[in-house]
């Protein structure tokens, strides 16, 4: 029986999506033919709006609006300044309701294996944002890996002298963990344990 068109087309858009291979593509294409033509719609309706979502000019986040209602909001504190590697993190964060300043959103992490080198990294709109807010405390949310220890020295050596303190979250979470998929309370207590980063020891360890 030849297979219909429409499904091979969907099947290989699906494909495009990390962690989903040929097969797994295909399934959930049956599944979603299954569902009906409502399910279809809606999905097809949702999917459609991410279109209209934007960067935040402040923080790079995902957002409707620019700035984001993060960095809009008065009430939080513009004296304390998160980095994390995606908007995934920030909202891990968000949800332990013990974090009350800004984020910046890096976007990646550096790893020459997946061609994400130093100069991929947006530093320098970090460095400009901290020195537009008056930013007193840098925290490095980074993942606990080899990835996120290469990105937080890169950022640390950027940034020093530029705020009072350079913190990194404690080691509260497991090394090779995601921050994203942390729960809150080790969260919270990476948050309330930080600690700050020096240079010149971070830059003594990497040459041991």
């Amino acid at each position: 029986m030849k297979k219909p068109q429409a499904i091979t087309r969907l099947a290989r858009e699906f494909e495009k999506i990390p962690g989903i291979g040929p097969r797994q593509a295909e399934r959930t294409v049956y599944f979603f033919i299954k569902q009906g033509p409502d399910f279809i719609d809606g999905f097809t309706a949702a999917a459609s709006e991410i279109k209209n979502l934007v960067r935040c000019s402040q923080c790079r986040a995902v957002s409707e609006t620019s700035p984001c209602a993060t960095c809009s909001d008065a009430a939080r504190d513009s004296s304390k300044l998160l980095v994390v590697a995606s908007s995934a993190d920030a909202e891990a964060v968000e949800k332990t309701g013990r974090y009350d300043g800004h984020y910046f959103i890096l976007g990646a992490l550096v790893s020459p294996l997946d061609g994400i080198n130093p100069g991929d990294i947006p530093v320098a709109e970090l460095l400009s944002l901290v020195r537009k807010k008056r930013v007193s405390e840098v925290i490095i949310a980074t993942d606990p890996n080899a990835k996120g220890d290469t990105t937080a020295l890169l950022i640390a050596a950027e940034l020093n002298g530029a705020c009072e303190s350079i913190t990194r979250l404690a080691y509260g979470l497991p090394f090779g963990g995601d921050l994203e998929y942390a729960d809150e309370i080790t969260l919270t207590g990476a948050l309330n344990g930080r600690k700050e980063i020096s240079v010149r020891e971070e830059s003594d360890t990497g040459r041991e």
